[in-house]
């Protein structure tokens, strides 16, 4: 399948995934299209490789040294071998001499799914002639991928072998190159020799150097990210010093501890429950069922769900994995776990967006299916570390947000009209207005309704709505502040903000520079900044409300009323409610602990 080696088979790829194939002859290519350069038709692969195995020449050199930083940065986003990236890309474009290489920056041969759709990384297709074999060859035209750059086209190489499923068996072996492209070539090309060419050209230009571990400009955060308190109608969820998972319920015949439940833990099972650094605990229902996921220490996503009929652990399951599929189910580093109904979302090691799904119809794997990635659109989907996956429904359609590696934020939607990538439509970004929509390290996004909250470049808590009536920015408007009052709005970092309605009215929570809650409210009646009121604290009570870094505001509605729940520094879960009758303070109570049981009621700060 290399334009070194000579005719290829059409059918060895989908159209979708990119096919790679030669180049005919100048006399075959669209009118107006420059000649493809003829040294590279080799009529024998015996002669092309030969060419390829002489001694580095001063341009070959060159060429390496562009190319292995290029398949380095590469090797960060998808985890394929620097070394491969290389000599792939030297064996199918002649080093960088062929026409449609040189032109095109298409490094790899990769065609077009069809004459519009060059797939979410090239920028267009150009129609060129090729010779195929299918087993006997002619002359033909195709569609093939135009990039921007070299990088791009590197890119296109990652995202192939680590979406198709022609070469997952292969990613298991990322960390030895040799044994990777041995298991990629009988794949990927007809030529039975393919594989041993590639290593031949690794070993011979000494390629194995660019597989140096790189480490990547690390998270603007601290180690600890984050330090969240769950709740859920009536229990709330923590992650103790330990790592267990903690729980404790409020209950009308409780006379102590302003009737909450000493905190216990819930263990047994996968990794005894033993939650990763910055693991939160999910709570959602499914089938009528309280069930729980975080990440363990391993990164593999771990769940457990309360059943009467469980006479042990508090009634709870044990804890198992959900595996399976894309990079096994792991998830990177200080990954989140989003659950909207029967579905969940993560970020995987790659910084894609992975989800999975439950299924009566499921007999494996506790009924979940195997994880798979969204990719496609902005970045390929691609987010920044730390971030986290937002779900929710807009216009009766599921919809995802999260940060790219830029900053911006990103969304896709589902739609059974979408026959490809699993019905979800390409990542997008919402610019504009503030910022330009760019946020800070770690952010969160928010969404209440149709309106989304986050954290720009200068701390500030910014928003953005949709409308039908935009015809802009996929109905999105320009993002705005919500500035004035107590900090001008500004949050510390590593924070969040939490969107909820309130008494019928939209209220956000998040944490000042100083530690303090602060809050703000819309009202119709407010003329001024957008009808947000200023930001005003909710202080007094325990350590008068100051909270952990990395704290985020849990929020839940308990007999009736609005109930917040954080972290106070000493790492003692804190909560106020609010009330009509309490004159002073906004009318939210002091903050008191929720202390007893498991540590005391410690969690991990």
């Amino acid at each position: 399948m290399s334009a070194l080696i000579g005719k290829v088979a059409a059918t060895v790829l989908a159209a979708a995934a990119g096919t790679v194939v030669a180049l005919s002859p100048a006399s075959a290519a669209t009118a107006g299209e420059p000649a493809v350069d003829t040294k590279i038709q080799k009529a024998t692969a015996a002669q092309a490789y030969a060419e390829a195995q002489a001694a580095a020449t001063p341009s070959q050199n060159a060429y390496i040294a562009v190319a292995g930083p290029a398949a380095q940065r590469v090797q960060v986003t998808y985890n394929i071998p620097a070394s491969v990236t290389v000599a792939q890309s030297i064996l199918e474009s002649g080093w960088g001499t062929s026409g449609l290489t040189s032109v095109h920056k298409n490094y790899f041969g990769f065609k077009c799914a069809s004459p519009t759709n060059p797939g979410p990384i090239a920028i267009g297709c150009r129609n060129l002639g090729t010779e195929e074999c299918t087993p006997n060859c002619h002359g033909t035209t195709a569609y093939f991928r135009v990039h921007r750059s070299m990088e791009d086209s590197f890119r296109d190489y990652g995202r192939l072998l680590t979406t198709s499923s022609l070469y997952a068996h292969a990613l298991p072996h990322r960390t030895d190159p040799d044994r990777f492209i041995q298991e990629i070539g009988w794949r990927y090309a007809t030529d039975p020799n393919y594989a041993n060419k590639i290593i031949t050209l690794m070993r011979d230009h000494d390629l194995y150097r660019f597989n140096a571990p790189i480490t990547p400009e690390p998270p603007a955060a601290p180690p600890k990210v984050r330090s969240v308190v769950t709740a859920g109608g009536n229990q709330a969820f923590g992650i103790a010093p330990d790592g267990h998972v903690i729980s404790t319920f409020w209950s009308a015949d409780i006379t102590t501890n302003g009737g909450w439940h000493d905190w216990f833990r819930i263990p047994t099972g996968y990794a005894d429950g033993v939650a990763g650094l910055n693991a939160t605990v999910t709570a959602t229902t499914l089938n009528g069922t309280r069930q729980l996921f975080t990440v363990a220490a391993d990164g593999r996503v771990i769940s457990t769900f309360w059943s009467a009929g469980t006479s042990t652990n508090g009634g709870w399951h044990k804890w198992f994995p959900i595996q399976g599929g894309h990079n096994g189910g792991v998830v990177a580093p200080n990954a989140v776990v989003t659950a909207l109904g029967d579905q969940i979302y993560s970020t995987a090691p790659d910084g894609r967006v992975m989800s999975t799904f439950w299924s009566a119809d499921i007999t494996t794997n506790g009924g979940w299916h195997d994880w798979f990635v969204i990719p496609g659109g902005a970045g390929d989907g691609v987010t920044a570390p730390n971030s986290v996956v937002t779900a929710t429904t807009l216009n009766g359609a599921p919809q995802l947000f999260t940060t790219a590696a830029d900053g911006r934020v990103i969304s896709t939607f589902w739609s059974a009209n979408t026959t490809t990538n699993g019905g979800w439509s390409g990542w997008f970004t919402i610019p504009g207005g503030h910022q330009d929509g760019k946020t800070r390290a770690n952010s969160v996004v928010g969404v209440l309704g149709n309106q989304l909250y986050t954290t720009a470049l200068d701390g500030r808590v910014m928003s953005t709505f949709w409308s039908a009536n935009t015809t802009t920015n996929g109905g999105w408007s320009g993002w705005f502040t919500i500035p004035t009052g107590y900090a001008d709005g500004t949050t510390a970092p590593n924070t969040s903000v939490t969107a909820a309605t309130v008494n019928g009215t939209p209220q956000l929570f998040t944490t000042a520079p100083d530690g303090h809650v602060i809050s703000t409210f819309w009202s119709a009646g407010t003329t001024t900044n957008g009808g947000w009121h200023e930001w005003f604290t909710i202080p007094t009570g325990y350590a008068d409300g100051d909270t952990a870094p990395n704290s985020a505001i849990g929020i839940t509605t308990l007999n009736d009323q609005a109930q917040l729940f954080t972290i106070a520094a000493n790492g003692h879960v804190i909560s106020t409610f609010w009330s009509a009758q309490i004159p002073t303070n906004g009318g939210w109570h002091e903050w008191f602990p929720l202390p007893g049981g498991t540590d005391d009621g410690l969690v991990r700060v």
